[in-house]
């Protein structure tokens, strides 16, 4: 759906009190101040937010405040395939593998893939490794 500018947390607060599924991606940054440093989680995308709805949800979705207008290719409807959300939630780091983590030596020229982070899905061979947590790939 199309939200106003700067409400999209409100929007999904609002559906989601009227029971309605809806999700935005959010990233999390830090300001550093004079006298203090505060966090804030903004949209990855501006103005838009993602509902899982059925027909009868749909004047629901509409009677929300600032909701503008349903997003659509010609006539019908967008529908956003739920692997483009899991990897939207692999970006921001929402999105928990369940994963077993071993420690073992990785090898130059193996075969990487980055699992978290803004890079999510990312894949290459392993270059250099300069300690635990930096890697040239």
């Amino acid at each position: 759906i199309y939200t106003k500018y700067k409400c999209e947390k409100f929007v999904v607060d609002k559906l989601n009190k009227k029971k309605i599924e809806a999700y935005i991606p959010l990233l999390k940054t830090t300001k550093q101040y004079k006298r203090k440093i505060k966090s804030y989680e903004i949209p990855l995308i501006n103005c838009y937010a993602f509902v899982n709805i059925d027909k009868s949800e749909y004047i629901k979705v509409l009677e929300t405040e600032y909701v503008f207008k349903f997003i659509y290719q010609r006539k019908d409807l967008l529908s956003i395939p739920e692997n483009e959300i899991i990897l939207l939630k692999k970006i921001v780091g929402e999105y928990q593998v369940g994963l077993e983590v071993e420690e073992s030596a990785m090898i130059n020229g193996q075969e990487v893939e980055i699992i978290a982070g803004s890079l999510t899905g990312l894949k290459g061979l392993l270059i250099s490794q300069k300690n635990k947590n930096l890697f040239v790939f």
